[in-house]
Order: structure tokens, then sequence, then C-alpha cells
């Protein structure tokens, strides 16, 4: 239902018209040891549209492990992609409106692991592959790939918003 709402009314910015084919998309991924707090667990969000309007596809929403919160998205009413844990794309000194949906190219699980492959396309003149090695209790390994689609002056910043104070 949500995916048929992209492109019918509101805002632009947040009603953007469909980027993928559904069967392409994804609206949350979640990978997770077991259900006790002390599980290790890591949420990534699918979309950057609709009525909850953040700019958030492809980013990481939560992880936890070892029984503690070590990245967050804990600004609810901060929509722009600063504010995730996210890569923000400037080309040529200018943001642009994150496509509403990522592609989910690869979730697979592995012995006691798991590997996922999304992307989200044409992301302000670039490819953006973020690729998640998750072992838990051991580690988690993020990896982004960004391929330029247009020439330009580009400027990455990869965000991580964790909890608490960092010291």
């Amino acid at each position: 239902m949500h995916y048929d709402l992209f492109g019918t009314r509101g805002r632009a910015d947040i009603w953007q018209k469909p980027n993928l084919l559904f069967e392409d998309t994804f609206d949350k991924l979640t990978l997770r040891d077991g259900w006790a707090a002390e599980d290790d667990y890591l949420m990534l969000d699918g979309t950057a549209a609709g009525s909850h309007g953040h700019l958030d596809g492809n980013s990481i929403i939560a992880f936890t492990a070892a029984g503690a919160q070590w990245l967050v998205d804990a600004e609810y009413i901060r929509r722009i992609t600063k504010y995730h844990c996210t890569v923000t794309v400037l080309r040529n000194g200018v943001g642009s409106i994150m496509p509403p949906s990522a592609r989910l190219d690869h979730a697979v699980w592995f012995g006691n692991g798991a590997l996922t492959r999304t992307t989200m396309p044409h992301y302000n003149g670039m490819t953006w592959t973020r690729n998640i090695i998750f072992v838990p209790k051991r580690y988690v390994a993020v990896i982004d790939e960004l391929t330029a689609e247009q020439p330009g002056d580009y400027s990455l910043r990869c965000c991580w918003r964790v909890a608490g104070e960092s010291t």
C-alpha cells in the first residue's frame, strides 16, 4: 500500500513517483541474532519517501550489540540525511532530494552471519551501494561504494549517529 501511494499526493519531495519497480524495493531489512535484549540486531531502511518523509533510504536505523545501542535514528523531527546513519552526496556544491526507494540486490545468510547488498540509484548523480557483513557477537562491517553517473565535483559524507556522547 505504501509503495502505491508514491507520487499520488502532497509535497513533491516526500511523495515522489517510484524510482524502482515494486519487486526490487524493500521497506525495512532486519538482521538479528535472536530476540533477547543482548542479541545483536541491525535494521536498514529501504524508503526515503511517503508520509514519514525522512531522507533515510539505505540508512541504518538501529544497531545493537552486547546489550547496548550503538547506532540510532533518534531524530524523528529532523528529516534530512545528515541526521541519519547514511551517506550525503553533494554535486557541484548542491544537494538533492534522495530518490524514494533503495533496491535490494542481495540478502544471504551464511553459517552464522549474513551479507546484504542494497543500492540507492540516481542519488544526486551517483549510484550508492551499501554492503553489510553481519556476524553476530563478532563484528559488523559496512562498505559503501559510490559511483558517479554524471560528471561533477562531488562531496561525500558518511554520517554515523551514535547513542549518547562519544569519548
